[in-house]
């Protein structure tokens, strides 16, 4: 008897959450970055589901390996599973992400966790730049950025700007060598990293030590150059 009430509980709790249309649920994998926007680029998507829970719709991005984010319209349930991001940490800046009030995307939240003495730092993506191994966050022990949150700031991020450079300031052990970005910034705690500088393809990059705080003058609109720098709030 015991054993049927608990399945009759299961089926009632299972059937709550697949009706819920305005609930925020989901596999708690996801987060929504992307509120009242949408990816409107239709190349991106894998697959479009009517009516579809948030919890069903984040269950099926969860089991398939190309899925790295969805967008939801809330009041139609409509699910589209996509196969790129947009940039994280709420600048959304790609054209290809347009305000839609009844949308919101959803990407991935990994888990962060650091050797001890480092702290996480989110980094952003750039527009169709993720994928599987991407993952969206490296560690840094630095002594800045280990001040900065001994001063109360709890929200530091590798902030992305596209068409920037700094020079000089480079990681001995990391100085324009040939891997991805996110390869790159692997190797930010070993290097007590606070930024990298990639090349236009995003494929040879320069650790850099210093805050760009200390470094005169912040160099802009170079080409050829994309750079991730640390802030905090």
């Amino acid at each position: 008897m015991r054993v049927n009430m608990i399945r009759g509980y299961t089926l009632l709790l299972l059937h709550y959450l697949l009706t819920q249309t305005k609930a925020e649920i989901t596999d708690f994998n996801w987060k929504n970055t992307g509120p009242g926007r949408r990816i409107t680029d239709s190349s991106q998507v894998l697959v479009k589901i009517d009516q579809a829970p948030l919890l069903i719709c984040s269950f099926r991005c969860s089991s398939i390996l190309e899925c790295l984010a969805f967008n939801y319209g809330g009041p139609s349930q409509t699910c589209e599973l996509l196969k790129t991001t947009p940039i994280v940490a709420g600048l959304l800046s790609s054209p290809a992400v347009a305000e839609a009030p009844d949308w919101n995307i959803y990407t991935y939240a990994k888990p962060q966790k650091c050797p001890a003495g480092g702290v996480p730092l989110p980094y952003d993506i750039p527009y169709n730049l993720g994928g599987p191994t991407v993952e969206g966050y490296t560690c840094s022990s630095h002594s800045w950025i280990l001040d900065q949150m001994k001063n109360g700031m709890n929200a530091c991020r590798l902030v992305w700007y596209a068409k920037t450079d700094v020079s000089g300031n480079d990681a001995p052990n990391y100085n324009g060598k040939t891997n991805p970005y996110h390869e790159a910034l692997r190797n930010c705690f070993v290097s007590k990293c606070v930024g990298v500088a990639c090349d236009a393809a995003l494929t040879t990059c320069w650790l850099k030590t210093t805050p760009v705080a200390d470094i005169q003058p912040f160099v802009g609109n170079t080409g050829d150059r994309n750079y991730w720098r640390t802030e905090c709030q």
